[in-house]
Order: structure tokens, then sequence, then C-alpha cells
């Protein structure tokens, strides 16, 4: 148990007596102390509310200062890229927006994107357009940033499977965009895409020795590449291992695939089909009619201009033609366009080799030998002016002398 210890009343009255009393000078000195000790908390208080101030006015004009020249920075990088990125999408949409316009403006720490919709005002670009010109805008967008930041600088590119829902033509238009606007931009371009990848080497984007066909692949070993061989190759392959219905079933399909870039390059009329799907039978001929009535126009055209060096060169394409056609009458019972073409898997390899060489030899006809990109009438909308190549070693007038 715990015992308190207790101290008589008249000794503890003894002792409260015994204590010092405080003098009003004692009193006055802790009061000066406390009041001290507030005013040095204060002035502190005052000096740290001053700083604060003061920095916070450093900060806003600095903030302002930022948000004005970033702005000005912002408008005037968002000006160039609107002005590329809508010539950019009027190139390869020429044939239905060609006064397609954009506006781009900062806004809240992002950018707004307004695009034309047919002249009826400015809307953002998924309120009216499709996803297939959605992408195509993208792509333009992705384009004009680029050359606006890096210019000359702009030299590698990586484009995987940018144009999945873009239509066949279109995507024509997007390779011709990269050759001419960006020759000096080395571009890494993936694609499921077989009509795609044709057209990239039909126009002459890359060389055909660069695609690479990717099997398949896994995390451990990466992808397996093999190099894609040039359709008439692949056809000698397999006429040389006598696999005649393969040879004929490719050459079939190599030929529908460029007698129809052909009759677009060249303006040539086919029969109208409500679904498009043209077969050889279609093509083919429209093709080569067309072909030998734009040099007649050329070489008549010439003639009315008195250019003796054009006559020439068109007397030799005609020449070259005519040779390399009259090939394909030697086979004309394996050839003519009126044959059902799925009858050359019934050819022995005897019988079919000079079917390949007679249509290869007539199809180069419609190349220039030196840039090897296809002759077409340029332009390809309105009225034909010229017959040409890209590297315009063939460029041969449409137009006559009044």
């Amino acid at each position: 148990m715990k015992s308190a210890i207790t101290m008589p009343r008249s000794t503890q009255r003894a002792r409260i007596s015994e204590l010092p009393i405080a003098s009003e000078s004692d009193g006055a000195r802790d009061y000066l102390v406390r009041c001290d000790e507030r005013l040095e908390a204060w002035r502190m208080a005052r000096r740290a509310l001053k700083r604060s101030d003061q920095r916070r006015n450093v900060a806003r004009r600095v903030a302002s200062l930022f948000n004005e020249v970033a702005e000005q920075h912002l408008t005037a990088l968002y000006n160039d890229i609107e002005n590329d990125f809508a010539r950019f999408y009027r190139f390869v949409n020429d044939d239905d927006e060609p006064s397609f316009a954009a506006r781009l403006e900062p806004s809240s720490g992002k950018v707004s994107l307004e695009v034309d919709f047919y002249g009826r005002g400015q809307f953002p670009p998924s309120a009216y357009h499709s996803e297939g010109h959605q992408d195509g805008m993208g792509l333009c967008l992705y384009l004009a940033l680029m050359r606006r930041l890096f210019g000359d600088g702009f030299e590698f590119g990586v484009l995987d499977d940018v144009l999945m829902s873009v239509d066949a033509a279109h995507r024509k238009k997007v390779c011709e965009l990269l050759k001419t606007e960006f020759s000096g931009t080395q571009f890494v371009i993936t694609t499921h895409d077989e009509v795609w990848m044709r057209q990239i080497v039909a126009t002459g984007l890359v060389n055909k020795r660069s695609v690479k066909r990717l099997r398949s692949w896994n995390v451990e070993r990466g992808p397996l590449v093999n190099d894609h061989k040039e359709s008439w190759e692949s056809i000698a392959e397999k006429l040389d291992k006598g696999d005649i219905p393969s040879a004929a079933a490719e050459l079939r399909r190599t030929l529908e695939q460029i007698a129809g870039e052909l009759c677009e390059n060249l303006r040539a009329c086919t029969p109208h089909r409500i679904d498009g799907n043209h077969d050889l039978g279609d093509l083919l001929p429209s093709a080569v009619g067309k072909w030998k009535s734009l040099l007649k126009e050329a070489k008549a055209a010439a003639n009315s201009w008195n250019q003796k060096d054009k006559m020439e060169a068109i007397v030799a394409l005609q020449a070259r033609f005519d040779a390399t056609f009259a090939l394909t009458t030697i086979e004309q019972w394996a050839i003519n366009p009126s044959v059902h073409y799925n009858e050359w898997a019934n050819l022995s390899k005897h019988d079919f080799a000079p079917v390949v060489v007679a249509y290869r030899a007539l199809i180069a006809c419609f190349r220039c030998e030196t840039c090897a990109t296809w002759i077409r009438v340029v332009p390809p909308h309105g009225s034909a002016k010229t017959l040409a190549c890209d590297c315009a070693a063939v460029c041969l007038s449409l137009a006559r002398k009044h």
C-alpha cells in the first residue's frame, strides 16, 4: 500500500510564507519577455509572407510569359503544320476533296483540330469523315509535323499498318505523296495488304528487291524474313519445276493486277461491272488498245509541232510495242484475250514458256527503260496533256498545235 506523508497545517503556512513574492518589476519583465517572443514570431511570419508574395509574383510573371511565348510558338507551329497537313490531304484525296482546309489551334494544353467538310463548315474529323479518311488525316498530320520539326533532318520513319481502312486508290496516292514530298526519307513500311505492297513497288516508292516478307515470328528468335521475289521470277521457278497449274495461276493474278494498273495509268475504258471485279479479258485488251491510241495521238501532236526528236522516240516506242505484240501472235491460240485463262493450266512446260515470255515482253513496253516506272497519262483527271514517266525520260505531248 502507498502511504502519504502529511505535514501539519501550521508548518504548511510557515513554508508558504517563506516563498518570495514577485515584485511589479518582475511582472513587467516577464510580460516584456513574452511580448518580445511574440513580436519576433510576427516579424518572421511577416518576412516569410513577403518572400512568398515575391515568389508568387515572379511565378505569375514567368507563367504568363511562358504561356504567351508558348502560345506564339505553338500558333506558328500549328499554322505551318496546318498548311502542309491540308496540302498533303488534298494531294491524297484530290478526286473528292480538292478544296480541303483545316484549322489547328492551341486549347488548354492540347490542340484543337477542325477540318472542312465539302465547304459546309469546320468540324472535328470524327464528326463527318469516314474511318478511312481519318486514317489518311492521321498520316498526313504526322508527316506535316515531322517536316516542321526536323526539316531535311527527317531521314527515317516507320509506318506500321497505317492505312488499313484506306481504299486502294487513295493508298496509291499516298505512295506518290511519299515519293514526291519525302524523297530524302527512308521509310520502313509494314502491311498485311498485298495490293498496297504491289502499289508501293509499282509506283517506284521502293525497289522490288527491298521488299521483305515476314513469314512467322516468335519472341525468342524474332521474325523469319524471306526476300520478296518478283512475280516473273516466281513464275519462272514454278515453270522450271514443271508446276504449270501454279505458274498459270500466278501469271493470271500478276497480269490482272498489272493490267488494272495500266488501265488506270492510261485512263483506258473498261467494261462496267457493278462489283468492280474485272478479269484479265476485260483489262488487258483495254490497256493495249488505249496504248496504241495514245501513241498515235502523241505522234500526231509531235508532227504538228515539227518535233523530230519526239517523232523518233514515238516511232521507237511503236516499233518496240509492235515487235513484242507480234510475239504474242505466235502463240495466239494460248494467249488470245478471248480464251479463258484457266486453260493455261492444261499446257505443257514447252507450250507455256512462250506465253510467259510474250506477256513479259509486252508488259515491259509500258515501263520506262530508265526509271522502270509505268508510263501514264498526265494529269490523271481532266484533259489529257502528256504521256510521261516519273523521270521524264518519256515525256510526250498529246496536244496538237492549232
